[in-house]
């Protein structure tokens, strides 16, 4: 079987190292950010808090 691409490979998306990559199709280009870093909540701590006791009983 041969396999062939019409279009071809428009770009890279995803996430790597910190990073998230993803294409533009008007500058028809992959661009790179840097992923964001959520601020820690209290709630976020009492979720952990939650599950870590869920798991503890299993």
């Amino acid at each position: 079987m041969i396999a062939y691409i019409k279009a071809g490979i428009k770009g890279f998306s995803g996430k790597l190292d910190g990073a998230i990559y993803y294409y533009h199709p008007q500058l028809k280009r992959t661009l790179m950010r840097r992923a964001p870093k959520l601020p820690i909540q209290p709630q976020n701590l009492e979720y952990r808090d939650i599950s870590r006791q869920r798991v503890e009983r299993v």
